[in-house]
C-alpha cells in the first residue's frame, strides 16, 4: 500500500495547475520521514510542484507543534500570516493555527471539532472549493 501510495483528493491537480499558473509557491510540510513524502509525491505525479518539501526529519518537535510549517515559510521566504496551510489532520491544523499561518481544514477522515473550528482560518470541502476561493481573492 506505501508503495503505491494513496489515491488523490478530488481537485488536486486543478489546485496544483492554478498555484503554478500564478507562481505561487508551494512546499510540503509533513512529519513523514522525507523517503515516504517523496515516493508519495512520485506515485502522485505532482513531484514537480513543490519547490520545497520539509519532513519530520528535519524539525525536532512534530505537529502540533508548528514547527515544520515555520521551517517552510522560512526557507520560501514567506511571512507566516501570509501564508496558506492545508491541512486535513487535528494536528496540522493545530500546528498552522500556532504558528500564526492562514490555516484551512479540508477534512478527510477526521471531521473538525468544536476546538478545531474554533482556531482554523476556514474550512473547505474540497480541493476545488480552496482553488475557486483563491480565484475569487477570498483566501
Amino acid at each position: 500500500m506505501l508503495e503505491q501510495g494513496v489515491e488523490k483528493k478530488p481537485g488536486l491537480d486543478e489546485l496544483l495547475a492554478y498555484l503554478k499558473e500564478h507562481d505561487i509557491p508551494m512546499a510540503i510540510a509533513s512529519s513523514s520521514p522525507a523517503e515516504t513524502i517523496a515516493m508519495d509525491l512520485a506515485n502522485a505525479g505532482v513531484t514537480e510542484y513543490f519547490g520545497y518539501t520539509i519532513s519530520g526529519e528535519e524539525v525536532q518537535r512534530p505537529k502540533p507543534d508548528p514547527q515544520v510549517f515555520l521551517v517552510a515559510a522560512k526557507k520560501m521566504g514567506l511571512d507566516p500570516a501570509k501564508t496558506l496551510v492545508l491541512e486535513d489532520s487535528l494536528n496540522g491544523v493545530r500546528a498552522g493555527a500556532a504558528g500564526g499561518f492562514i490555516t484551512v481544514m479540508v477534512p478527510d477522515m477526521i471531521a473538525p471539532t468544536d476546538e478545531i473550528r474554533a482556531i482554523y482560518s476556514r474550512e473547505c470541502a474540497s480541493l476545488f472549493e480552496v482553488r475557486d476561493l483563491l480565484e475569487a481573492g477570498e483566501l
